[in-house]
């Protein structure tokens, strides 16, 4: 593994003294540092590819490969050291005697530190309930349909698995309790229409457009819910709640 360790430091001092390099030199010494890269270390295909790309690919002479050119090779280096060598090295009797002569300040933020001291000295129970309230939070369905970055996530994940049409027919319905119309029926809605009449025909177009058999986005509702959904429809029994 000491050839991880070498390599890495070569891709630590190269992004150090990037910026100081002109854009010949930064090629250059990307260029050395990937031949020693091939020659010592077996990759994987797709990492091999992407990295000669990263440094080779570029064809102007007057800019560099990118700080970031190494990046893929550092994360997979960075994961074969830790898998290798980082849990063997802090169980070792080395690190255990090196702990025994190092600084109060050293043993406080080292990654070793015992449960009992990174619960006194970092609140550990505090952070641990913290994040369980957060996560808790995060899970409830109504903060993810309210929150905007968890929503889109949440709708890329039910595009995927084709449930979309679920997450349109709740944000329409919600779109009706607050407003009182959603966005499809705004053609149908005239000025001097009551609210009575609005709610009617956003109604009408959310069962035109998810209830009804052969909807377009037909949601999955079981034979009792869609006859009693088209009973209140045909009674034109309808209000935002």
């Amino acid at each position: 593994m000491l050839g991880y360790m070498r390599l890495w430091e070569g891709i630590s001092d190269f992004k150090s003294d990037y910026e100081k390099m002109g854009a010949a030199d930064q090629n250059k010494s990307a260029k050395k540092i990937w031949e020693n890269t091939r020659s010592s270390i077996e990759l994987p295909s797709h990492l091999r590819n992407v990295t000669n790309e990263n440094v080779n690919g570029n064809k102007n002479p007057t800019a560099g490969p990118g700080l970031d050119c190494f990046d893929d090779l550092q994360d997979f280096m960075c994961d074969m050291l830790q898998a290798a060598v980082q849990r063997p090295f802090l169980v070792s009797r080395e690190y255990t005697d090196f702990l025994k002569t190092a600084s109060e300040d050293y043993k406080l933020d080292s990654v070793v530190l015992t449960l009992s001291e990174f619960t006194d000295d970092r609140k550990l129970m505090q952070t641990r309930d913290d994040y369980d309230q957060d996560l808790e939070l995060a899970l409830r369905l109504e903060n993810i349909l309210e929150d905007p970055l968890l929503c889109a996530y949440f709708r890329r994940f039910l595009r995927m698995s084709f449930q979309e049409e679920n997450y349109l027919f709740f944000q329409d319905v919600q779109d009706m309790k607050i407003q009182h119309f959603v966005k499809a029926a705004a053609t149908e809605i005239m000025s001097d229409m009551t609210l009575a009449e609005i709610l009617e025909v956003s109604a009408m177009t959310i069962f035109e457009k998810f209830v009804k058999a052969g909807a377009t986005y037909q949601v999955n509702l079981s034979a009792g819910i869609r006859d009693a959904v088209v009973a209140l429809m045909q009674k034109g029994e309808i209000s935002e709640s």
